[in-house]
């Protein structure tokens, strides 16, 4: 696992301008950020300390697809597209984005920075803005459309994303048109797999600058199929003539998974996740209870269990080596903790990540 050519999930602000009521970092409570999650926004110097032009050679794909906060909050964001893009003019980039920020300049220097290397990963959950704004709250669908307008006469492209909730389910194939009829060169679709902020009868209660608000989940189940989709992952479907690389093979790990099988999601793709401070874990499954932020509410004891499991132990008391900061990623992948102490992990009991989030994928 993570041989060179790695695809590199960065995380690189806390800052949103969206308030999404399942989001790790929203307080339900106005929809603002969590007060225990400080504000980080990096800077183009700090990502040149964290990553070097050597460096740069050893990242593959370039997925800015913040965990905590959105990349397109980033003042520097076309400069640090502009520097990665310099150390290695092969690499690939890809910005997770709800598409509602920022001006038109900022969207088109992006876009003859990264020219066909970069591509827009856009959140669209509906084809009025009354249906968008159910989840992603604080954004406008026309600004989003107008920004998806603008990419589409550029080199740059655009994949569309659409997660499934009991408003919009039975509107899927209207929303996928929207997107196609602005750019999207590829649609997919999600259906949570998060317990996070459900209440037993599957709704998400929340106020919004006093308003108060619900989310409902869908009726759709994760696994299940989905008509004209195909399952490529836990929680992700998209059509078969619109397979990337990867997509089939994806697909066969999936179906040859049984309960008690354990596969890694992002080590079968060669992927890990940097967190804000810098810090290199196995993956978001790992990275989000590790900041005791995304814990489901509806787990008790959970967070303790995490927490004093020997592998987060060993990883807190390693941490410093693991940071982006003090070693050079090509070596953070070869550090003991990634080849010894997560293999073995796996044989602990309780299991707490693997097995839960990757082992049980149907």
């Amino acid at each position: 696992m993570w041989e060179k050519g790695i695809i590199l999930n960065l995380d690189l602000t806390t800052r949103c301008n969206a308030g999404c009521p399942q989001c790790h970092r929203t307080d339900l409570n106005g929809l603002s950020k969590q007060v225990r999650l400080p504000d980080v926004v990096w800077d183009i110097e700090t990502f040149k300390k964290a990553f070097s032009p050597k460096d740069c050679q050893f990242i593959g794909v370039w997925d800015f697809c913040g965990v905590f906060g959105d990349p397109m909050m980033v003042p520097d964001i076309v400069k640090i597209i502009e520097y990665i893009r310099e150390s290695n003019p092969n690499t690939q980039l890809q910005i997770n984005t709800n598409g509602s920020i920022r001006d038109e300049d900022t969207w088109w220097n992006l876009c003859i920075t990264g020219k066909d290397k970069l591509t827009f990963f856009i959140s669209v959950e509906g084809t009025t803005q009354e249906m968008h704004e159910i989840y992603r709250q604080n954004t406008f669908l026309d600004k989003i459309l107008k920004n998806m307008d603008l990419v589409s006469q550029t080199q740059s492209k655009i994949r569309t994303q659409c997660l499934v909730w009991k408003h919009n389910e039975d509107h899927l194939e209207e929303i996928e048109k929207l997107c196609r009829d602005h750019g999207s060169i590829g649609h997919r679709i999600s259906v949570t797999t998060r317990q996070r902020n459900f209440d037993k009868d599957g709704k998400i209660h929340f106020n919004n600058r006093g308003k108060p608000g619900v989310l409902e989940r869908s009726t759709l189940k994760a696994g299940q199929e989905v008509d004209g989709y195909i399952q490529v992952d836990r929680r992700r479907y998209i059509k078969e003539n619109e397979f990337q690389d990867g997509d089939r093979e994806d697909v066969e790990l999936l179906n040859q998974k049984s309960n008690s099988d354990i596969s890694c999601e992002w080590g079968n793709k060669n992927a890990m996740a940097m967190d804000y401070n810098g810090n290199i874990h196995p993956c978001c499954f790992f990275q989000n209870p590790y900041y005791s932020l995304g814990l489901s509410s509806n787990q008790p004891g959970w967070e303790e269990k995490f927490n004093n499991h020997e592998l987060i132990k060993d990883y807190r008391f390693s941490e410093s080596e693991l940071n982006v900061f003090r070693s050079p990623i090509s070596k953070i992948v070869k550090h003991k903790w990634f080849t010894d102490f997560l293999p073995r992990s796996w044989d602990y009991q309780p299991n707490i990540q693997c097995l839960t989030q990757c082992g049980k994928c149907k």
